[in-house]
């Protein structure tokens, strides 16, 4: 994987957001879980973790 400098830390190129293993109807934490292993396989070091986008403070 790529890496790239953010500030002083290096981190993969690619990123994953996080946000809707979570905070969605239905979400379903075991597949979540599974996803996020997948990315740290694949090398991504870089997580979205973030709780909500843009003005509406809500992630729809």
């Amino acid at each position: 994987m790529p890496t790239r400098a953010l500030g002083d830390l290096e981190v993969s190129a690619l990123g994953m957001g996080a946000m809707t293993l979570t905070q969605v109807p239905g979400a379903d934490t075991a597949r979540g879980i599974r996803a996020v292993h997948a990315a740290v396989d694949a090398g991504i070091t870089l997580f979205d973790t973030a709780d909500s986008y843009g003005p509406s403070g809500r992630w729809a």
